[in-house]
């Protein structure tokens, strides 16, 4: 193998022009722009004359090896000292994998979900079919389907789930923290709500008297599931209060007197 053939560079370019011409043939016979079959391999061998030559130290070795070859009849040094390099490569564009981000609201969260679609895969239709589980922790991935391509690639294709936040509801790992407005009389005299943390589950949430703002009342176990676990998260209500605006004078009155 003759690195500086492959790349089509002289033997005294400089380094740079070596990577500027490794990194045009790259793109040039990428699977993902080229179709011909031959253009795996064909990257392959630009993959590896670039490793060979791609920073000053391999190219003084190869080099030098170039030399002492000349004295070796039958031998070739490349494939002694390199021969590691195709069998990297050969696993690495033997493989492809692919992520695709999945959005679930809190409710979802809350029962789980199934999903099917048809995605686009390098002009490849390809039917998903999975579910969600309940408690599924934000971010977590995982693998869903593996096949193999048209072009001969074993794909992996994994998703990513992401949680949707609301402005009056957002998850915090099993928690569900909402916001909730009552009456500065009901935070005065305190009272007992009905909140709704999860799409039909109704809960009843007591106000204490004299409940400041921003206060948070926690309802344990009302929250999300744990993944994989009986245990929920719980239920935070941050507490905000409305000042009234439209008291009349008598209204005014007694709370003047009052304070």
């Amino acid at each position: 193998m003759n690195p500086y053939e492959i790349l089509g560079v002289s033997s005294n370019a400089d380094q740079n022009e070596i990577k500027s011409a490794w990194k045009k043939l790259a793109v040039k016979y990428h699977p993902d722009r080229n179709a011909d079959p031959s253009a795996v391999g064909k990257l392959q061998e630009i993959n590896q004359a670039y490793e060979l030559i791609k920073t000053p130290e391999k190219r003084q070795m190869y080099d030098q090896g170039s030399k002492n070859q000349q004295g070796f009849a039958g031998f070739d040094n490349s494939d002694f000292i390199y021969q590691h390099f195709a069998d990297i490569f050969k696993r690495a564009q033997a493989t492809k994998s692919f992520n695709i981000n999945v959005e679930v609201t809190i409710d979802e969260v809350a029962t789980g979900k199934r999903i099917s679609n048809t995605i686009n895969l390098d002009g490849e239709e390809i039917e998903l079919d999975f579910a969600i589980p309940a408690g599924v922790p934000d971010g977590a991935r995982f693998n869903v389907k593996q096949l193999k391509s048209k072009m001969g690639f074993d794909v992996t294709i994994s998703v990513t789930v992401i949680t949707r936040q609301e402005m009056t509801r957002q998850r915090h790992g099993n928690d569900v923290l909402i916001l909730q407005n009552i009456s500065a009389f009901d935070a005065i005299l305190g009272t007992e709500v009905e909140i709704e943390p999860i799409s039909g589950h109704k809960l009843k949430l007591k106000i204490p008297k004299g409940t400041q703002p921003d206060t948070k009342l926690i309802m344990r176990g009302a929250g999300l599931p744990v993944f994989n676990s009986d245990r929920k998260g719980n239920v935070v209500a941050i507490i905000k209060i409305s000042i009234p605006t439209d008291l009349d004078e008598n209204q005014l009155d007694l709370l003047d007197k009052m304070r």
